[in-house]
C-alpha cells in the first residue's frame, strides 16, 4: 500500500514537475524555436543569407533585435534589415483571430539592386483593382496599428547611374494611413511625397518642393459592381514644377538621356493647372488593355504667366477653361469662350515702341478630339479640330516712322486636321480687319480694309488676301505662298485700275501734293510678283498709264502713255525699264509726240539713270536728245539735242506780233553740259534750209502812224514789208548764271525795196532763260536794227 501511495506520489510530482519544467523550456528554447521556424519559411520563399535575432518573448510583447535577410533573381536582388522592432499582442485575439496589436519598426532598411534592363512584368497579368482599395485591404493587415519610424529604401539600377534612394516614415492605426517619403536621385533631393488614405477610400497625395506643394491630388473612390469611380481635385503649381526641374536639370536629363540640357531655353512659367471631375476605372484589367477601358470627364481652369516666351515679347498670359473627356480611346478637349490669350509689352522690332497689350479672345468654343487607338496600333496619330472663330485685339502699334491704332482682327478657322505630323496638318482659314488706322511719320493715312483667306496643306501656307482703303479708289488683290520647311515664300498682287481724275484731290489728304498739280484723266494700273528665297528678295514690278492728262499751273500735258518694269535682284540690285509717250504738252509752246525709253539701274552706292531715243515734235519740226546716261545722286550730263526743220512760221506765232509772218525752215543742234546744278550750252545753233524762206511784216494803223514820225522805223517796216533771205543762222550760249546769248545773221533783199538791194546784218539778243523762247521772237530787235543801218 505505501509503495503504491510513493508511486502515486511520484507520477504527480513527475507530472507537476513536467508541467512545470515544460513551458518553462519551451519559453527558454522560444527564441531558437521561433527563430528556425522563420528562418526555414524565409528560405521557402526564396530568402538567403537570413540573420534572425529575437529576445524572449513577453506574454504580450515581441522584440527583435535584428533581421536580415537577402533574396535573389537573375533580374535583381532584394536585401532588408531591420533592427529593434517591437511587437504587441493579446495572446487571446492572436490566438483565436490571428491579429497583433502593433508593429513598431523603428530603423528598417531596403536596397533593391536591378542587374539587368529587361522588363520582366506580364502585361497579360489580370489586375484586380477592387482588391487594392484601402477598405479591402485595411482589412487584411494583421494588426491594428504599424509605426515606420524611419525606413530607408535604396533602388539601383545595373549601371552606377539614376540611383534613387527614398527615406521616410508611415503610420497606421486601422482607418488611416499616412506616410512621408523624401526621394533623391543620384544625391540629389527630388522632393518629398506626402500620401493619407483611410478607411473610406479617400485620398490625399501631395508632391512637395521645399515644402511647397508642386502637385495636390484629393479624391474618393466610390466602388461599384462593374466599375470604381474616382472622384478627384487636381492642381499642379507650375512655378514649383519649373524651380524643381531647373534644379534637378543634370538628373532629369542623365535619367532621360538627353545628351544636351534644356536649363537655358526653359521659359519662365508661373501659375497653375487645376482640375476636377470624374474618372470610371473598371474593377478587373491587364495593363496592357487598361487605357481602352478607362473613362474620364475632368473640367479644367488653368492661368499661367511666362515671362519672356520670346525675345520679342515681354510677358504671355494664358487663360483657359474647358472640358476634357477621355472614352473608348477617343480623347477630346473643348475650350471655353471665357478662355483668354494676351501678350504684353511686345515689341515688333528694335527701335519701335513696345506694344502694350495684345489679346485673343475666343468667339465660340473650341473642340479638339484625338484618336488614341490608332497608337495602339503602331499608326500615326491623326487630330481633329472643330472649325472656330476667335478675335485679335491689339493696343497701339509704334514702329520707328509708321503707328497703328488699336487694331482688331476676326479670324475664323475651318477644315482643321492637326494630324500628328506637319505634313499631314491641314487647316483653312478667314482673317478680317474691317479698319485699319496708321500714320506715316505721324501723317495719316488712307483707313485699311482686310480680308484674307488662307488654307495650310502639305507644309505650304497660302493667303489670298483683298485690301481696299474708305478714302481712296484703291483695291489691291494679290496670293502668298510660303513653303514652312524650307520658309521659301511667292506673291503676286495687282490693283484694280485706278481711275486718276480726281484721285489727286483725295490723296492730298495723307500725302503732300503741289497744289498747281491737277490729274484731269486717265487710268493707272499695277500689279507685282516676286520670291522670297533663302533669306533674299526678289521682285518684279508693272506699271501702266493710258490716256492721262496732268496739268501744272498754265501747263498741260496730254495723251500720257507709260509702262515701266520695275526688277529687284537677289543681290539688291534695282533695274527700272520703261517707255513715256506724252501726246501733248502745252506750255507757251505746244510739243507734240514725245517719246522716250529709260533705265534705272542701283547698286551699291550708285543710281544710274539712262535715256534712250529721245524725240518730240516742236514748232513744226523734230526734236531728238542723244542717249543720255549720268549717276542721279552726282548727276553730270553731256549730250546733244538735234533740232530738224523747224517751221519759221510757227516760230515767229511765239511773238503775237499783229501783221507778222514768215516761210521757212530750221535746222541745227544744241551741246548741252549739266553738272553741279549748272546748266550751260556751247556754240549752238540753228540754220535756215536752202532755199530760204520770206519774213513779211504788215504794220498796224497806231505803228504805221508812229513809223510816219520816225524815219528809221519807216525804213526797217519797209526792207521787212516783203523781205526774202537767203540765210538765216543763230547761234546760241546758254550761261550758267541763266543768260542765253544769240547771235543772227539775216541775209537777203526785198525785192518791192530800194531795187531789191541785198541786206547782210548780224543781231544780239541776251536773255534770261525764263524768257528764251522769247529769244526766238527776234523780230522787234529786227526792226531796230534795219532802222540803225539805213538812218
Amino acid at each position: 500500500m505505501q509503495k503504491r501511495t510513493k508511486l502515486y506520489r511520484w507520477l504527480v510530482s513527475l507530472s507537476l514537475f513536467s508541467l512545470l519544467v515544460f513551458p518553462l523550456c519551451l519559453y527558454l528554447l522560444s527564441p531558437i524555436i521561433a527563430q528556425k521556424s522563420l528562418e526555414h519559411w524565409l528560405l521557402q520563399q526564396g530568402f538567403s543569407d537570413v540573420t534572425f535575432a529575437i529576445q524572449h518573448p513577453r506574454w504580450n510583447r515581441l522584440h527583435v533585435d535584428k533581421l536580415e535577410l537577402t533574396k535573389r533573381s537573375p533580374d535583381e536582388e532584394l536585401h532588408v534589415i531591420a533592427n529593434n522592432a517591437q511587437i504587441h499582442f493579446n495572446p487571446v485575439t492572436l490566438y483565436l483571430q490571428q491579429q497583433i496589436k502593433s508593429i513598431t519598426l523603428p530603423s528598417t532598411s531596403l536596397s533593391i539592386t536591378y542587374l539587368t534592363n529587361r522588363d520582366t512584368r506580364n502585361k497579360d497579368h489580370n489586375l484586380d483593382l477592387q482588391s487594392l482599395l484601402p477598405e479591402q485591404w485595411f482589412e487584411k493587415i494583421p494588426t491594428d496599428t504599424v509605426d515606420l519610424q524611419q525606413f530607408e529604401l535604396f533602388v539601383k539600377g545595373p549601371t552606377t547611374t539614376n540611383d534613387w534612394a527614398f527615406n521616410g516614415n508611415l503610420s497606421f492605426d486601422k482607418e488611416t494611413l499616412q506616410t512621408q517619403i523624401n526621394a533623391k536621385l543620384n544625391t540629389q533631393s527630388m522632393g518629398t511625397v506626402e500620401l493619407t488614405l483611410n478607411k473610406q477610400n479617400r485620398i490625399n497625395f501631395r508632391l512637395l518642393e521645399n515644402e511647397s506643394p508642386l502637385f495636390t491630388l484629393k479624391g474618393t473612390f466610390i466602388p461599384y459592381p462593374d466599375k470604381i469611380e474616382f472622384d478627384s481635385q487636381q492642381t499642379l503649381d507650375i512655378t514649383q514644377l519649373r524651380l524643381w526641374y531647373e534644379a534637378l536639370q543634370p538628373n532629369i536629363d542623365a535619367l532621360l538621356g538627353n545628351e544636351e540640357t534644356l536649363t537655358n531655353t526653359l521659359p519662365n512659367i508661373n501659375g497653375a493647372l487645376q482640375s476636377q471631375g470624374l474618372t470610371s476605372l473598371p474593377l478587373e484589367f491587364t495593363p496592357a488593355a487598361f487605357i481602352g477601358h478607362v473613362q474620364t470627364t475632368q473640367q479644367f481652369k488653368n492661368t499661367l504667366l511666362i515671362t519672356s516666351p520670346v525675345p520679342e515679347v515681354g510677358m504671355a498670359k494664358i487663360s483657359t477653361e474647358g472640358t476634357l473627356r477621355y472614352k473608348g480611346q477617343e480623347l477630346s478637349v473643348s475650350i471655353s469662350p471665357e478662355s483668354k490669350l494676351s501678350a504684353h509689352d511686345v515689341k515688333p522690332e528694335r527701335h519701335s515702341k513696345p506694344i502694350k497689350e495684345i489679346n485673343l479672345a475666343l468667339q465660340d468654343e473650341i473642340n479638339l478630339s484625338i484618336n488614341l487607338a490608332l497608337s495602339m496600333l503602331d499608326k500615326k496619330l491623326s487630330l481633329q479640330l472643330d472649325p472656330f472663330d476667335f478675335t485679335l485685339h491689339s493696343t497701339d502699334i509704334t514702329l520707328p516712322r509708321l503707328q497703328i491704332k488699336q487694331i482688331k482682327l476676326g479670324i475664323s478657322l475651318t477644315n482643321i486636321n492637326l494630324g500628328s505630323t506637319l505634313d499631314a496638318l491641314t487647316l483653312n482659314g478667314t482673317i478680317e480687319a474691317p479698319s485699319v488706322n496708321l500714320k506715316f511719320d505721324k501723317k495719316q493715312q488712307p483707313i485699311l480694309k482686310l480680308k484674307n483667306h488662307f488654307s495650310l496643306n502639305k507644309q505650304r501656307l497660302t493667303h489670298q488676301f483683298n485690301l481696299s482703303t474708305k478714302n481712296l479708289p484703291i483695291e489691291v488683290k494679290g496670293q502668298v505662298s510660303t513653303y514652312l520647311l524650307s520658309k521659301n515664300t511667292r506673291f503676286n498682287w495687282s490693283t484694280k485700275p485706278i481711275k486718276l481724275s480726281t484721285i489727286d484731290k483725295q490723296m492730298s489728304n495723307f500725302i503732300p501734293i503741289p497744289p498747281q498739280l491737277s490729274l484731269l484723266s486717265g487710268s493707272l494700273f499695277h500689279n507685282a510678283q516676286g520670291e522670297w528665297k533663302h533669306g533674299k528678295l526678289t521682285l518684279q514690278a508693272n506699271n501702266s498709264i493710258r490716256q492721262g492728262s496732268v496739268s501744272w499751273e498754265e501747263s498741260l500735258v496730254e495723251q500720257i502713255e507709260f509702262d515701266s518694269k520695275t526688277r529687284l535682284y537677289a543681290s539688291g540690285k534695282i533695274v527700272d525699264t520703261g517707255k513715256i509717250k506724252l501726246g501733248k504738252v502745252t506750255t507757251g509752246i505746244k510739243i507734240n509726240n514725245i517719246d522716250s525709253n529709260y533705265t534705272f539701274t542701283q547698286q551699291s552706292k550708285r543710281s544710274l539713270v539712262k535715256l534712250k531715243t529721245l524725240q518730240a515734235e516742236l514748232l513744226g519740226g523734230q526734236v531728238k536728245v542723244k542717249d543720255v546716261q549720268f549717276d542721279l545722286l552726282n548727276p553730270e550730263v553731256k549730250t546733244q539735242i538735234d533740232i530738224e526743220r523747224l517751221d519759221l512760221a510757227a516760230i515767229l506765232e511765239l511773238e503775237q506780233q499783229e501783221g507778222l509772218s514768215g516761210e521757212g525752215r530750221l535746222s541745227g543742234n544744241l551741246p548741252m553740259h549739266y553738272k553741279n546744278g549748272e546748266l550751260t550750252i556751247n556754240d549752238g545753233y540753228l540754220n535756215s534750209l536752202s532755199p530760204g524762206g520770206k519774213i513779211v511784216f504788215t504794220p498796224t494803223q497806231s505803228v504805221a502812224a508812229y513809223a510816219a514820225t520816225n524815219i528809221g522805223l519807216k525804213t526797217a517796216i519797209e526792207a521787212l514789208g516783203n523781205f526774202h533771205y537767203q540765210q538765216l543762222d543763230i547761234k546760241l550760249d546758254y550761261l550758267t548764271d541763266g543768260t542765253a546769248l544769240l547771235k543772227t545773221r539775216l541775209k537777203g533783199n526785198n525785192p518791192d525795196w530800194n531795187k531789191g538791194h541785198p541786206i547782210d546784218f548780224t543781231i544780239n539778243i541776251e536773255e534770261n532763260v525764263l524768257q528764251l523762247l522769247k529769244t526766238l521772237q527776234f523780230t522787234d530787235k529786227l526792226t531796230k536794227t534795219v532802222e540803225k543801218r539805213y538812218r
